[in-house]
């Protein structure tokens, strides 16, 4: 189970440009605040707020499992 701080980064820098994953480009569409906010944590100017959610680890624990079984 991953918690936020073990969380993959989702916008990758590749040589001189950004790489965006689909999730990254939802994101955007719902909040284009949120894009800037990552761009921020990629270049060091932020750090990614630590939280503990004890259902949404146990969503995502439960998603993560069943991609492993079907992908």
């Amino acid at each position: 189970m991953q918690n936020n701080r073990e969380r993959k980064q989702l916008v990758e820098i590749t040589k001189d440009s950004l790489t965006y994953s689909a999730t990254d480009l939802v994101g955007f569409l719902e909040c284009q605040h949120l894009t800037g906010l990552e761009r921020a944590t990629l270049s060091g100017h932020l750090e990614r707020p630590e939280r503990t959610d004890l259902v949404l680890d146990r969503i995502a624990q439960r998603g993560q499992l069943h991609e492993q079984r079907f992908l």
